[in-house]
């Protein structure tokens, strides 16, 4: 997370915090559950449909950007990262809240948020980002933005618990991750 991005989080936390206290909180399994599969559904096609066939067009490099964080890999699980997690939901879904959400509004808010994610992030993920926001939006957020922000919480346990089983480390070419030890375990498209 660059500096720039911390006062950001914050101030959606406390919107988050706010929102759930001016209207009762509501967990639905159901959005939880359809968190975790959108998380997992827009993932997968992102990364073997979308982004192969752009790099196989050419219109994406392997994988540009993301001088430092892998794609794919999550931050390290601890209180703060998932606080600062649920302050970036609050940042996103909170004004799609306030303002009535529709299509529209959700296709813009979700280009603004993979948009302020490229100078950090990879184009893959990105794409990925700017997909499952729109799709969460549209999907997960009718259940109630508690069954979001809990989903959302559950899903980074996962992607961290999958992390230390390396998972993840198939999905993650070398050259984007930083760490020479990766070998990707397929062959490029050519």
């Amino acid at each position: 997370m660059t500096a720039p991005a911390f006062p950001f989080k914050v101030l959606g936390l406390a919107g988050l915090v706010a929102y759930l206290a001016g209207h009762p909180p509501f967990v639905d399994a159901e959005g939880i559950v359809a968190y975790l599969a959108t998380t997992l559904i827009v993932g997968a096609i992102t990364g073997f449909a979308i982004a192969p066939a752009a790099q196989r067009f050419g219109a994406m490099p392997p994988n540009p950007g993301a001088p430092r964080k892998a794609d794919g890999i999550p931050a390290p699980l601890s209180l703060r990262n998932a606080l600062l997690a649920l302050g970036e939901d609050g940042l996103t879904f909170v004004p799609l809240l306030l303002a009535g959400s529709n299509p529209v509004l959700a296709e813009v808010v979700a280009v603004a948020v993979a948009s302020l994610h490229f100078p950090r992030h990879g184009l893959r993920h990105c794409i990925w980002k700017g997909l499952h926001v729109f799709v969460v939006a549209m999907v997960v957020l009718p259940y109630g933005l508690a069954s979001l922000a809990l989903g959302h919480l559950i899903a980074l346990a996962v992607a961290h618990r999958f992390q230390l089983r390396g998972v993840l480390q198939p999905l993650v070419s070398p050259a984007s991750s930083g760490r020479a030890d990766l070998e990707p375990r397929h062959e490029p498209l050519r």
